[in-house]
């Protein structure tokens, strides 16, 4: 077969498809890794940065939402532990939404703490649409709801360490209501917990 050339006048050059001009700019790829399915976290990041809450609260609930919290789950896949189930409570597999909504101290919690926002189906979401859907202004019945689930998720999280690694028989007193506590002390909201009890 003889050697041929398609188009010998013509001079081949790169083109970056991401920009208007075909070069490549740190600021068109930016944009392109942005397009590629993270709009929905950056809304949800969007939401938790807004919220009014300690930093600490902000910082652990990205980590929550990035999946870059410490479970057994987690721990399995770096080699850190053979086993993935929940040692407190037997769950077949120990990972963020077990510790934060499945298991029974989180599911006592939020029985307590969703008489302020009742959400029909709390349990059964997705992780990560249960996540966004609680830290997001526009879902909530009660003004602070954001506010109130964040620091319920960071104490799930604090107890569970505690009894995980540091006391075994620890399970903490009245939680729902020490939630509502430090919510009150972080909003400045005065509302009563016994008044929601009724």
């Amino acid at each position: 077969m003889a050697s041929f050339e398609l188009y010998p006048q013509e001079v081949h050059q790169r083109v970056w498809d991401s920009s208007g001009h075909g070069d490549f700019t740190i600021k068109s790829t930016l944009d392109l890794i942005k397009s590629d399915n993270h709009e929905e976290e950056d809304k949800v990041w969007s939401f938790m940065w807004k919220l009014m809450a300690p930093q600490r609260i902000k910082f652990f609930l990205w980590l929550v939402a990035h999946e870059r919290v410490l479970t057994n789950a987690h721990r399995m896949q770096k080699g850190l532990t053979v086993d993935p189930s929940c040692k407190i409570y037997g769950h077949h597999e120990k990972d963020i939404s077990h510790i934060l909504r499945g298991c029974p101290i989180a599911k006592e919690v939020w029985t307590k703490l969703l008489l302020f926002n009742p959400i029909s189906n709390f349990f059964s979401l997705p992780f990560r649409t249960w996540l966004s859907s609680n830290v997001e202004p526009s879902s909530m019945i009660l003004g602070h709801w954001p506010l109130l689930f964040a620091g319920a998720v960071c104490w799930l999280w604090k107890w569970r360490n505690h009894k995980y690694f540091e006391d075994p028989s620890f399970k903490p007193y009245k939680p729902s209501e020490f939630i509502y506590a430090k919510f009150k002390e972080i909003s400045g909201i005065e509302r009563s917990w016994s008044s929601t009890q009724k």
